[in-house]
C-alpha cells in the first residue's frame, strides 16, 4: 500500500512540473512517465484485489524500470532548461496566430488528400471482405480460424498490394485531426467515423486491432496538439474519456468475434482484458529478460528496421534479407497465464544491456522536449507532424516500439514529405502574392 501511495504521490508531481515547466499536461515528460506511473500504480492494484494474480516483479525489474523513468526525466529536464531561461529572459510567445492562418491554407488541401485516403482504404477494405466471403462464406463465424491461417500459419493472404493500401486510412485519419483541431465541423466528424469505421473493418479482416488503435492515437494527439497550440482551447477530460472507453470497447468486439473460451458477460470480460493488456507488460517486461538475451545482436533496437525491409524485400519476391530471432514477441508466464507483449525497455535492454536503459530513454527524453519547445515557439506543420509521430511513440512504449510496425514508418515518410510539399506551396504562394503587391516601375 504504501509504494501505491508513493506512486500515486510521483503521479502528481509529474502533473505539476509539466504545468510549471512546459506550462502544458501535453508535454513530453508529462505523456511519457503519466502513461508508465499509471501502469505501473494499475499493476501495483493487483497485489490488493488479485485481479489476475501477476507475478512480483524482480528487484533487477524494478531497478531498470526506476533506471529509465528517471533517466527519460532528466533527458526532459536538460533539454527544457536552456528554452525556459530563454524564455524568461526574453518573454518569447508562440507565434500561434501565424500558424493558424498557416491552417487556413493548409486545410482545404489536406481535407482533398484525406478524402483520397478514406477512398484508397475503403477501396482495399472492400477487396479483403470479397475475398474473405468469397473463401469462407461467412467469414465472421471463421474469424479464430481465419486469423489463424493468416497470421500464424501464413496459410491465406490478402496479397501484399492490399496490405499496403490499408495504411493510406492511418495517413487520413491522421489528417483529420489536425482539420478538427482547427476547424470543429460535423463534415469533418463524419469523415472520421467514416475513416474510423474502414479502419476498424479493415483490422476485423483479420480479427487484428492494432491499426484502428494506432490510427486512434494519431488522430486524438493530431486533435489536442492544434487545439491547444492554436485555439487554446482546454483538454476536456469527460469526452475523451467516453471516447476512449466506446473505442476500447468495440475493438474488445473483435476479441469476441474471434471466439475462444469466453463465458463471461461482455463488460466483465471487457474491464479484465483491457487491464490485463494495460499492465500485462509490466509483469512480462521481467519475466522477458531472460528470455529475449537468446536474440540476434542488435534485433531489437532497429528490429522494425530490418523487419521493414525484411517485408519489403519478401513482397517483391527477393525473400527475406535478415535472419531474426524467433522470441521477438516472446510468450512469458506472468501468473496464471502467459502474454506476449512487452514494453519497449525488453528491446533495449536485450540489444544494450543497462547501457540501453539508461542511454536511450535520455536520448528520448531530450530530443522530444526539444522537438517541443521548437514547436511551441515556432509552430509549423513539420514541427507538429514530428510532434505527433513522437507522441504516439511515447505513449505505445509501454506495448513495444513502434519501430516495428511498418505503418508507422509508412505513415512518418508520407505525413513528412506531405509536411514538406505543403509548407513549400506555402512559400510560393507567399512569394507569389508578394510579387503581385509591389508596385510597378
Amino acid at each position: 500500500m504504501i509504494s501505491i501511495l508513493f506512486i500515486l504521490l510521483l503521479l502528481i508531481l509529474t502533473l505539476i512540473i509539466s504545468k510549471t515547466i512546459f506550462r502544458t499536461l501535453l508535454s513530453p515528460l508529462n505523456l511519457y512517465l503519466f502513461i508508465w506511473l499509471l501502469l505501473i500504480l494499475l499493476y501495483l492494484l493487483d497485489s490488493v484485489i488479485h485481479i489476475w494474480g501477476y507475478l512480483p516483479l524482480s528487484r533487477e525489474a524494478w531497478l531498470l524500470l526506476v533506471i529509465s523513468i528517471f533517466s527519460y526525466f532528466i533527458g526532459c529536464i536538460s533539454s527544457a532548461i536552456p528554452h525556459v531561461a530563454i524564455r524568461k529572459i526574453y518573454s518569447i510567445q508562440s507565434n500561434t496566430a501565424r500558424f493558424a492562418h498557416e491552417l487556413q491554407f493548409y486545410l482545404p488541401k489536406i481535407t482533398r488528400i484525406s478524402y483520397i485516403c478514406l477512398f484508397i482504404s475503403f477501396l482495399s477494405s472492400v477487396i479483403k471482405w470479397g475475398m474473405l466471403v468469397d473463401a469462407f462464406g461467412n467469414p465472421l463465424v471463421m474469424l479464430g480460424e481465419i486469423r489463424r491461417l493468416a497470421v500464424y500459419e501464413k496459410e491465406f493472404s490478402f496479397g501484399n498490394l492490399i496490405n499496403f493500401l490499408h495504411y493510406f486510412g492511418l495517413c487520413g485519419i491522421f489528417l483529420l485531426g489536425i482539420v478538427l483541431g482547427q476547424e470543429n465541423t460535423k463534415k469533418g466528424w463524419l469523415l472520421f467515423i467514416m475513416q474510423f469505421a474502414v479502419l476498424f473493418f479493415d483490422d476485423l479482416s483479420l480479427g487484428s486491432r492494432g491499426v484502428t488503435f494506432f490510427g486512434f492515437v494519431l488522430f486524438i494527439i493530431a486533435l489536442l496538439l492544434v487545439r491547444s497550440s492554436v485555439r487554446g482551447v482546454k483538454l476536456k477530460i469527460a469526452p475523451l474519456g467516453i471516447g476512449i472507453l466506446f473505442m476500447l470497447m468495440l475493438l474488445h468486439t473483435i476479441v469476441r468475434l474471434r471466439g475462444g473460451s469466453v463465458s463471461e458477460p461482455f463488460i466483465i470480460d471487457f474491464l479484465k482484458l483491457l487491464y490485463l493488456y494495460a499492465t500485462g507488460p509490466i509483469p512480462a517486461f521481467d519475466a522477458s529478460l531472460h528470455v529475449m538475451e537468446r536474440a540476434v545482436p542488435l534485433q531489437y533496437l532497429l528490429g522494425g528496421l530490418y523487419r521493414s525491409l525484411n517485408s519489403v524485400s519478401a513482397g517483391l519476391g527477393f525473400g527475406e534479407i535478415f535472419a531474426l530471432s524467433q522470441d521477438y514477441y516472446p510468450n512469458v508466464l506472468i501468473g496464471p497465464q502467459y502474454f506476449n507483449t512487452v514494453p519497449w525497455l525488453s528491446y533495449l535492454y536485450s540489444d544494450l544491456g543497462i547501457i540501453g536503459v539508461i542511454l536511450m530513454p535520455y536520448v528520448i527524453g531530450w530530443f522530444s522536449t526539444y522537438i517541443f519547445f521548437k514547436y511551441k515557439s515556432n509552430p509549423t506543420l513539420l514541427r507538429l507532424t514530428l510532434l505527433v509521430l513522437i507522441y504516439t511513440y511515447l505513449l505505445l512504449t509501454p506495448r513495444g516500439t513502434l519501430t516495428s510496425w511498418i505503418s508507422f514508418w509508412f505513415v512518418g515518410g508520407v505525413s513528412t514529405i506531405l509536411s514538406l510539399y505543403l509548407q513549400r506551396r506555402l512559400r510560393k504562394a507567399r512569394v507569389h502574392k508578394l510579387g503581385e503587391a509591389r508596385p510597378s516601375l
